[in-house]
């Protein structure tokens, strides 16, 4: 277990629901709670990420950010919202895969692999034609559209904006060339992922409607 130095009992404890940031410096650390107090605290570890820690972290994240699109996806009603939300737990997924098979090659060749993206980051233009297109359609009632499913998308425009964050720094701070690209292609992918749930937020609240690109469909 890690422990940490609690300000308020004043003497180290063990860090209770522990996780792994990078903060604003670049310097990487385990944060959690005082088990005691439930001071909120930090234990460092590098000041600045390898390449081997800064893909555990980015595995960590597209677990985290799978499970909640899913979960999404089975409370929302709405069929255009769980097709939007399926499509997002998916695209974490083949990221989480690409990373874990980055991470295998680093760990027994020392050598990044070439980076495959799936699927082209989906671009402001491809989403605002979808908003513009988005009043022709028949309207939803906002009974299937519940605060629940709005607050879920809230939360998941907080999370790729914190994921994109770490990912450039990430990206300056490898120096190989194809270590550089799998997070500058990652902060395209969640860039993309955020054009996204913007469009979807101001689609719920002007049209009704959640967007519907046909990539969703496959």
């Amino acid at each position: 277990m890690s422990q940490a130095y609690c300000m308020k009992c004043r003497k180290n404890v063990e860090i209770k629901n522990p996780r792994t940031v990078v903060l604003k410096n670049k310097a990487v650390a385990i944060t959690g709670t005082c088990p005691v107090s439930e001071t909120v605290v930090y234990k460092f570890i590098k000041r600045f990420v390898d390449p081997k820690q800064a893909l555990v972290i980015a595995i960590e994240r597209e677990k985290e950010a799978q499970q909640f699109y899913h979960e999404a996806a089975n409370k929302t009603k709405n069929s255009d919202g769980k097709k939007m939300l399926q499509w997002l737990a998916k695209e974490e997924e083949w990221h989480q895969t690409g990373l874990e098979k980055q991470l295998k090659s680093l760990m027994s060749k020392n050598a990044w692999e070439e980076w495959k993206e799936e699927n082209t980051p989906i671009s402001i233009d491809e989403v605002e034609r979808t908003a513009e297109t988005a009043h022709t359609r028949e309207a939803t009632s906002y009974e299937h559209i519940t605060v629940g499913e709005v607050s879920a998308i809230r939360t998941g425009i907080r999370a790729e904006k914190k994921a994109m964050g770490y990912y450039k720094l990430f990206g300056e701070a490898i120096t190989d060339s194809k270590g550089k690209k799998v997070f500058e292609s990652l902060v395209k992918q969640e860039e993309g992922h955020l054009n996204v749930l913007k469009t979807a937020i101001k689609l719920v609240t002007e049209h009704k409607r959640y967007p519907l690109l046909p990539r969703f469909l496959v």
